[in-house]
């Protein structure tokens, strides 16, 4: 993933590609990147097939 795209992820907070969704979840003390397949989409999957892509750490925001 390039800085560019975690960053368009960042701002936006979700973001589709032809294969994924990413969202970017933020909490106290980590920003989280996390992925799922688009044909998983509403489905029961998208409860908890995230993939975790990235944690960023406060200190590194």
């Amino acid at each position: 993933m390039t800085t560019e795209f975690e960053n368009r992820i960042i701002r936006e907070g979700i973001v589709d590609t032809r294969k994924y969704r990413y969202v970017c979840n933020d909490y106290a003390d980590r920003r989280e990147i996390k992925r799922l397949p688009l044909e998983d989409l509403d489905t029961t999957a998208a409860i908890d097939g995230w993939e975790t892509v990235k944690v960023i750490r406060a200190e590194e925001v």
